[in-house]
């Protein structure tokens, strides 16, 4: 078990890569925020890429372990102690029964995660562990957000003979450095921009606005002009030139609700009425997941070819020729 002594903010079981094709009946993917955190953090303690862990936002919890275990924290840079000694995140470590994990703020980035050997014992919902506390609140741990004096069943009992220690290289710990930069291709409504619409999304620099979440992440940054399709399209799909009848939506899609960019993450609305110019691969939705609310991010063309070997880097990061 982990015994929740103190919550953080918002702590929620998740998984990678979360609860797939229920997008048509209104049901987002949830999962992790930073996918490539938690499925490193799950390879260190040797368990699937897939299995579920602890997310927090900027603050974790005070956890007690309450059997032996092998554990790893990922993600966000913040102090992290086990009976108040610091340990080093991105590694492998060995906890008794009895001590305590606690988390101080995070100093750089936003999300962490907890995994654990075994991972958490929680039972699948629509093929997945994550939680979706935003709206219909299912699965997870009872479908909602942690608190103390939780009792969160974790997945098996280890003993010391089976720890090694091990951890990520340091060349390949990510840099949550802001301006954050991540790839961003065309959507499915890029012709409702003009060329300078869009040459200016790629120049600018965006504020994330604090109305941010892991429904979506608002971006506060230039306007826009608009192509002839949109000052164009019938007057019954809305006053507004980026309104169009309500369509469906993606994970990592880049919705332009009236001047505002708004990126689509885990607990993203399935569908609604204002175009999608953008699109950003769920291989990079990670680096806007650690940016902080109030940061800056940029965004870096990509093609089809080139993100091709952007998505293998990815899916790299679980290799054991990174962890020493």
């Amino acid at each position: 078990m982990l015994k929740i002594l103190e919550t953080g903010l918002r702590v929620t079981v998740q998984d990678y890569p979360g609860r797939q094709g229920f997008a048509h009946l209104g049901i987002p993917i949830s999962g992790a925020m930073d996918g490539l955190a938690l499925r490193v953090a799950n390879a260190l303690v040797g368990n699937d890429e897939t299995e579920g862990g602890l997310e927090f936002i900027y603050k974790g919890a005070k956890i007690q372990f309450s059997q032996d275990t092998i554990f790893s924290v990922c993600g966000a840079s913040a102090n992290v102690t086990l009976d108040g000694n610091p340990i080093d995140l991105w590694s492998a470590l060995y906890a008794q029964a009895g001590q305590i994990l606690d988390f101080s703020f995070a100093s750089s980035g936003v999300y962490s995660y907890l995994a654990v050997k075994g991972g958490i014992d929680v039972p699948k919902v629509m093929g997945s562990k994550s939680t979706y506390a935003t709206s219909l609140q299912f699965g997870g741990y009872k479908g909602r957000f942690l608190k103390a004096g939780d009792e969160v069943p974790v997945g098996a009992k280890v003993s010391r003979s089976e720890y090694e220690p091990r951890k990520l290289k340091t060349e390949y710990i990510p840099d949550y450095r802001e301006p954050a930069e991540c790839e961003l291709m065309l959507g499915s409504h890029w012709d409702w921009l003009t060329k300078e619409d869009i040459d200016l999304v790629y120049s600018s620099e965006f504020t994330v606005s604090r109305d941010s979440s892991r429904l979506g992440y608002r971006l506060e940054g230039p306007e826009f002009q608009f192509s002839e399709i949109a000052h164009g399209k019938p007057a019954a799909t809305g006053a507004f030139p980026s309104n169009i009848y309500d369509t469906g939506y993606y994970h990592g899609g880049v919705n332009l609700a009236g001047q505002t960019l708004v990126i689509f993450t885990a607990d993203y609305p399935t569908a609604g009425g204002y175009i999608q110019p953008f699109f950003i691969p769920d291989c990079c939705l990670w680096k806007v997941a650690q940016t902080n609310l109030g940061g800056k991010i940029k965004f870096k063309r990509i093609t089809i070819d080139e993100i091709k070997a952007v998505r293998e880097d990815f899916e790299n990061y679980i290799n054991p020729e990174r962890f020493e």
